[in-house]
């Protein structure tokens, strides 16, 4: 499932890169997909709200769990995106 994932994405980034897919595209279907971002969790809401019963004990739990690992990815995207633009601007300034 990864390896198709990351074959669709190569595959965008090229089409862009050539500028067969152009940016305007882009960005209607990423407006579209985000003005309709809350029906992604309705399948989510259902599900949890199907298993009531079994959640209802352990809701604190879950979360505090949800909370953490929210607060872990951000930290890990923030920490990616420092090294990666101190790694980019050194490689610039050597080529430069």
């Amino acid at each position: 499932m990864k390896k198709i994932s990351r074959i669709y994405a190569g595959y965008g980034v090229s089409q862009t890169a050539t500028k067969v897919l152009k940016i305007e595209r882009i960005e209607k279907i990423s407006n579209i997909l985000l003005e309709h971002l809350t029906l992604f969790f309705v399948p989510s809401v259902v599900g949890i709200m199907n298993l009531f019963d079994k959640v209802k004990d352990i809701w604190v739990y879950l979360l505090i769990i949800l909370l953490i690992s929210t607060i872990v990815v951000i930290l890990v995207t923030g920490l990616t995106v420092q090294v990666l633009d101190k790694y980019l601007a050194n490689k610039r300034r050597k080529g430069a």
